[in-house]
């Protein structure tokens, strides 16, 4: 190996992205292992597939197809001689150990049909891969139903069972999505600064984001604008009252908060809520059926915290920005409790439009999922709901201060973990004892989460800013 051909393959170790994709890779293929040697043989289970094999390759995905366009939009891939083989071949050695190496070592402990293994992880590689690469969002649809379709009946046996008719169309894939995979490659070392690719997929989610990082995450917005004349002209609409506007109080300049987090007004973020709802309460009852109790659930989980999850990551992206903010007319005091009623407002909204949505699946596609559901009960998993939401807002808000997106994240995680054991535990007290019990643990969930709210309300008005 030359020192060239050294430093590519090392520039993966690098990113940020390079940890956490190999300590995932690493787990899951100790827990296939752990599971392949317990019971043999084992007949794998569509979840186990998904998150053995679909979350792996995601992950490999993601962080080869960021390094790669790091490397190759640049003016350098073009300029330096012998630039592209060693980086090309870096790219497509990790590619091919995320897709074909580790599927074929997943399948000497999980009994299931090699051909369905690699089919399943290079679609799903190539899908993910293209997707960031084009930076398009109607791909991110169609990967995520890919990712989730062997937990799928209808389409489950296509990713497990190994019978001829599947088998060629099996291999079909493969084909397929090698060809996908190496047209990838092919146009890394052709991308120009007139190509609509050449962009980096950067988003600057953190405080701790570079210039370089920041400045291509505003490129990548305004490509995206420049694409959509729909989402450009509802821009446009939504900012031209600014022209015409006079805070001339402290509630009028705290409204004006709103307008510094994103390009666009909450009901375009209602929109990709909604379809992101869709998708899952589709997948969720295709599962476990239309009028399954466990396809509800796990779609009003989804409800509650789809939007206070994209609160910490909002808050995070405007810490760079902060430090001009404090020289607005508003104390500290007053600017703090607008970005928190701007942010509680969004989360409402979101919630409500999602809350919409299910209840109008639930009463016109599976009416039967709430027969054996009494009004106290009703009220009793209400009230559960809303203290989930508040704790949960409470915990998005307080990680928002992490500058680190993937602690925030980790910190996120768990925290919203805690409050939908605590919330499932209400909802299981009302349901299978008696809902005075459930009501009194959502009184305590709300209490704690008023508690962290107000806690998160004082670090921020204590966070050093710059």
């Amino acid at each position: 190996m030359t020192p060239r051909t050294q430093q590519a393959f090392n520039a993966y170790l690098t990113q940020r992205w390079a940890r956490p994709a190999l300590l995932a890779v690493g787990v899951a293929y100790l827990l296939g292992m752990g599971i392949g040697l317990s019971q043999s043989p084992v007949s794998i289970h569509p979840p186990l597939f998904v998150g053995l094999l679909g979350g792996v390759v995601l992950v490999v995905a993601v962080w080869v197809t960021g390094t790669a366009k790091w490397q190759f939009v640049h003016p350098r891939a073009r300029m330096t001689p012998g630039f592209s083989g060693p980086h090309l071949g870096a790219a497509a050695a990790w590619l091919a150990v995320g897709t074909i190496v580790y599927p074929l070592s997943l399948s000497l402990v999980l009994t299931a049909s090699v051909p369905a293994l690699l089919a399943y992880s290079l679609a799903v590689g190539a899908l993910q891969v293209w997707g960031m690469h084009a930076n398009r969002m109607l791909i991110s649809p169609l990967t995520i139903a890919l990712f989730m379709a062997p937990n799928v009946p209808q389409t489950a046996p296509f990713w497990t069972d190994n019978t001829p008719t599947l088998f060629t169309a099996q291999c079909g894939l493969i084909a397929v999505s090698l060809l996908a995979l190496a047209a990838w490659l092919w146009r890394l070392p052709r991308l120009t600064e007139e190509s609509g690719d050449y962009l980096i997929p950067a988003h600057a989610q953190s405080g701790k984001a570079s210039r370089m990082e920041k400045s291509e995450a505003r490129r990548n917005m305004a490509r995206h604008f420049s694409r959509s004349g729909f989402f450009l002209s509802v821009s446009d609409r939504w900012h031209d009252p600014l022209a015409r506007h006079q805070a001339s109080s402290t509630a009028q300049r705290q409204r004006l908060l709103r307008y510094g987090f994103s390009a666009a007004p909450i009901a375009m973020r209602s929109l990709g809520v909604l379809l992101m709802l869709l998708l899952i309460t589709g997948t969720n009852a295709a599962v476990s059926g239309n009028d399954s109790p466990l396809g509800l659930v796990i779609s009003g989980i989804m409800v509650l915290f789809l939007g206070a999850s994209l609160t910490s990551s909002r808050m995070a992206m405007r810490q760079p920005r902060m430090q001009t903010e404090l020289l607005l007319p508003l104390s500290r005091a007053d600017w703090v409790t607008g970005l928190f009623r701007v942010c509680a407002r969004d989360t409402v909204a979101l919630t409500a439009v999602a809350g919409g949505a299910l209840a109008a699946w639930i009463f016109l596609l599976a009416p039967a999922a709430t027969d054996t559901i009494n009004a106290r009960q009703a009220l009793a998993f209400t009230a559960a709901a809303l203290a989930a939401l508040v704790a949960g807002f409470a915990t998005s808000m307080q990680a928002g201060l992490i500058t680190s997106g993937i602690k925030r994240a980790t910190v996120l995680m768990l925290g919203l973990y805690a409050v939908i054991v605590a919330c499932g535990v209400s909802a299981g007290l009302s349901f299978w004892a008696s809902p005075v019990y459930g009501l009194a643990v959502a009184a305590a969930l709300l209490v704690a989460g008023l508690l962290l709210l107000r806690r998160a309300h004082r670090n921020w008005l204590n966070a050093e800013l710059g």
